[in-house]
């Protein structure tokens, strides 16, 4: 039995995306995997391209960052479809002159993988007419004076 989902263009995928990050239990890495291949080369690309992080082992902790920030972003709608892409900001991320960074996904057509986007472009200069804004970050929980944490 075959686990391959069936292709969709983009805008048939508009409504279905947040659906990818409603299963909590699942955790953002793992939502975020099934939505969308992530190339390797891509990860490193990102990884270089921004202000210096120590992002751990096998950049766990950038993937993470990813998948929080891309899950906001579509449930919040701030991405942009462009000549058959969706892009977003690569959360609050930016380079060392500060300028923000963007990723643009692209209908996934590799039989190899079964998510129906993947990770198509990395940087700064997205060739789409308004650039999308990174996601509203929730309120953090307030803790009361004198409490340690």
């Amino acid at each position: 039995m075959s686990t391959v989902q069936p292709r969709a263009s983009l805008a048939s995928i508009d409504t279905d995306l947040s659906a990818f990050f409603e299963d909590e239990s699942q955790g953002p890495v793992e939502s975020l995997h099934r939505m969308a291949w992530i190339p390797p080369d891509k990860l490193a690309r990102l990884a270089v391209a921004v202000l210096e992080e120590d992002w751990g082992r096998n950049r766990w902790v950038l993937k993470k960052y990813l998948a929080i920030h891309i899950g906001l972003a579509i449930t919040q709608k701030r991405f942009a479809y462009h000549e058959g892409r969706l892009v977003l900001s690569a959360g609050h991320l930016q380079t060392r002159y500060g300028t923000p960074v963007y990723l643009s996904f692209d209908r996934n057509n590799r039989p190899d993988h079964s998510q129906p986007l993947y990770l198509q472009y990395v940087g700064d200069k997205p060739n789409v007419p308004q650039l999308p804004q990174p996601p509203e970050l929730p309120l953090w929980p307030e803790t009361p004076g004198g409490r340690k944490l």
